[in-house]
């Protein structure tokens, strides 16, 4: 029999804000683990697997939700302007983010916005993105292979150098800059300093001549970068690129105005450092990873054609269910909402109205109810069977509010693979750290004794504002000939 919706489970501490929110800033999975775990020892007979979590961050009641039904189920819920309810709906992006996200990456937005505006603005967006993937497919290929070739031999820190070669492909993509002209550092430079901005601690904006607090610094490099880009983009517009579909009669001012803010966001050092995040996972699981002794890459170099193309389509697809760049996204809860469980021996969640939900794919993606009893181990053929309507990471969110730039993005992460692979580089290190061996799912799935605990997440991750090691991953680049 159905039981009666609940509130989220809080924990024990739930009225000492200020712990609650440094804890989450220091680890989200581990204060999430942490809380559900407390939870299953105390109320055992409540919940089986990961529930939804009553936490008060930054003064505010969230509900963090990681169980894929209710993930998938808040994702799902209608916000198209075929909505009866599309101007009113229950959950909404915008109160979520604009505290975090307006001063910083001013609106009009796709994130900024919701209901009929969204919709209206993600479908033009979706029109002049149409076929990127393809256009840039053999620059992310060129690109790859000088970049390994200037590094054969060596020994780098795995993630800064990736994340080195996202710039040079989004600067490529959405300002057609390459990395000799001056312009591509100034820009990475202030989008640096605007991200600390967005992250400081002190969330102050304080301009004293001499000194400036990091958010003040962000916002006057927001200033700047809007000034350049909107500069740099004037001749690109009239000429219909780096975009695909660009209106024929030209933009109105407004609609430049709105490409300049989405430009902002596409070439900011938050979406450079989830693709390296990304990246970093991706390549770590093509080279490093050994089963029983043998090493995925072996495998791999055995297959060709299709079969090669099926394989490294779905460990794509399994790293970003294991191990998504962005941990979550945000919802402000407009009216009182009810989260089913989808099981009878669990109870459906009660969002209050007010609150805050916080839907979480790291816990998503590992949830057994969705992926069985090796949903924490990291199984390269997952999903090479395209045919099979299996459950999903959420790496990119889904439905009407998924990333446009998702196929750019697994674009991306194929086509660097492929070119090490066709120009014979490879990576050989080793991965010890029992917290980023989880976060890749070999704990579980590689002779490991099963999920890290909390604190081996806390200790070798960091988590926000994308998930990457805590610290350098070091490996040396290998090889250089076609194999």
């Amino acid at each position: 029999m159905a039981q009666e919706p609940q509130l989220a489970y809080s924990p024990a501490k739930a009225s000492n804000v200020l712990a609650q929110t440094t804890a989450f800033h220091a680890s989200p999975e581990a204060f999430i683990a942490s809380c559900v775990r407390d939870f299953q020892s105390r109320a055992p007979d409540v919940v089986k697997s990961r529930t939804a979590v009553h936490a008060k961050v930054l003064n505010r009641n969230v509900a963090v939700i990681s169980s894929h039904a209710q993930v998938k189920h808040i994702l799902a819920r209608p916000d198209t302007k075929d909505d009866k309810d599309a101007d009113n709906p229950s959950l909404v992006a915008t109160g979520a983010y604009k505290q975090f996200l307006a001063d910083f990456f001013p609106g009009p937005n796709l994130l900024l916005s919701d209901g009929v505006a969204h919709s209206d603005m993600r479908e033009a967006w979706a029109q002049r993105m149409e076929g990127q993937e393809a256009r840039m497919r053999p620059f992310i290929r060129q690109a790859a292979t000088e970049h390994f070739q200037s590094l054969a031999g060596s020994q780098i820190d795995l993630y800064e150098s990736l994340k080195s070669l996202a710039w040079k492909i989004v600067m490529r993509t959405f300002l057609l800059l390459d990395e000799k002209e001056s312009l591509f550092g100034e820009i990475q430079k202030l989008q640096e300093d605007l991200l600390r901005g967005q992250f400081s601690l002190f969330p102050v904006s304080v301009n004293l001549g001499l000194w400036q607090s990091p958010r003040s610094r962000g916002i006057a490099a927001r200033n700047k970068l809007r000034e350049l880009i909107s500069r740099r983009m004037q001749p690109l517009l009239q000429g219909g690129c780096p975009f695909h579909a660009m209106s024929e009669k030209g933009l109105t001012a407004d609609e430049q105005n709105e490409v300049v803010n989405h430009v902002l966001m596409f070439t900011s050092s938050l979406a450079v450092k989830g693709i390296a995040s990304l990246l970093t996972a991706y390549l770590l699981n093509m080279f490093l990873y050994k089963k029983d002794g043998v090493r995925l890459l072996d495998n791999i170099q055995a297959l060709q054609g299709d079969e090669l193309a099926a394989m490294l389509r779905s460990i794509a697809r399994e790293t970003e269910r294991l191990s998504p760049p962005i941990v979550g996204i945000m919802r402000r809860v407009t009216r009182e909402i009810v989260v089913p469980s989808g099981s009878t021996e669990s109870p459906d969640v009660l969002v209050p109205e007010g609150w805050d939900a916080w839907l979480y794919f790291v816990g998503a993606g590992r949830d057994p109810a969705a992926f069985g009893d090796n949903a924490a181990a990291f199984v390269p053929d997952r999903f090479v069977d395209a045919t099979q309507d299996k459950a999903s990471g959420l790496a990119f969110s889904a439905h009407g509010k998924a990333c446009l730039g998702q196929d750019f993005v697994r674009e991306i992460c194929i086509g660097v693979i492929e070119a090490m692979l066709d120009s014979g580089f490879s990576l050989d290190g080793d991965i010890t750290a029992k917290g980023v061996r989880d976060w890749l799912g070999w704990e579980a799935g590689a002779g490991g004794e099963g999920e890290a605990a909390p604190e081996d997440w806390a200790r070798d991750m960091k988590q926000l504002p994308t998930q990457r090691p805590a610290k350098p991953v070091v490996v040396t680049v290998c090889g250089g000939e076609p194999h």
